[in-house]
């Protein structure tokens, strides 16, 4: 991950830069409160700001290079990165993750955020997972070896209610081009039959009876200078 950002002499007082940013962050980004407003320049060179769109129907914890991410957007240096996630609480025979990952601050107009997309879900082998807990926190390396792990496949997005508190989320993944992830079949069957399945005989348990578990998930990407 990218350092933290630095103050840089009476340069940062400047209205213009040939090879800076600036970023406006509104009163609602900032500790500030209500009204409050921070201004940053940032060189493009040495950091990129990600801003990640995500849905999933359960608990997640997300995380790039093995850092967690205390909000959606995120300062990377330019290079290979891991996104990881820790997927809990949610039906494992249904779609499991939407991302999309915009550059941030947004340099285009709405109707074309889709095309600046940096990387989305989307089922090209890339979005590894495994329903067997990493033994150690290597999986969020970009060193790991994830052959063994298994590839999500692409399945219809959920229709969602839009009283839903997840509905949002899932309509601007959506919006940007962002396919829903599921397990493989073979793979969710093989998470552990609970007591009252086994009663029901693990062969008739189907696609429509919730298989709650969790999931471990890893998507390499790479940052490229402007």
């Amino acid at each position: 991950m990218a350092d933290e950002p630095r103050l840089n002499s009476l340069s940062r007082f400047r209205k213009a830069s040939s090879r800076l940013i600036l970023e406006t962050h509104s009163h609602c980004e900032v500790p500030a409160g209500c009204g409050g407003v921070v201004l940053r320049w940032r060189n493009p060179n040495v950091s990129q700001t990600l801003l990640f769109h995500l849905y999933t129907p359960g608990k997640v914890t997300l995380a790039v290079d093995g850092m967690p991410c205390q909000t959606a957007r995120v300062d990377l240096a330019p290079g290979s990165h891991v996104l990881s996630l820790h997927v809990q609480n949610v039906d494992l025979a249904a779609g499991l993750i939407m991302l999309a990952a915009l550059p941030h601050p947004r340099t285009v107009a709405y109707n074309e955020e889709k095309k600046a997309v940096r990387f989305r879900t989307e089922g090209d082998g890339s979005w590894r997972c495994s329903s067997q807990e990493p033994t150690s926190a290597a999986w969020m390396t970009t060193d790991f070896d994830d052959t063994e792990w298994t590839s999500l496949l692409e399945v219809s997005t959920p229709e969602l209610a839009r009283e839903d508190p997840r509905s949002y989320h899932c309509r601007r993944c959506a919006e940007l081009g962002a396919a829903c992830l599921a397990l493989p079949e073979s793979e969710a069957a093989r998470q552990p039959v609970s007591w009252w399945q086994w009663l029901l005989g693990s062969g008739a348990v189907s696609s429509h009876v919730p298989q709650p578990g969790q999931v471990w998930i890893r998507k390499v990407f790479s940052v490229t200078t402007p």
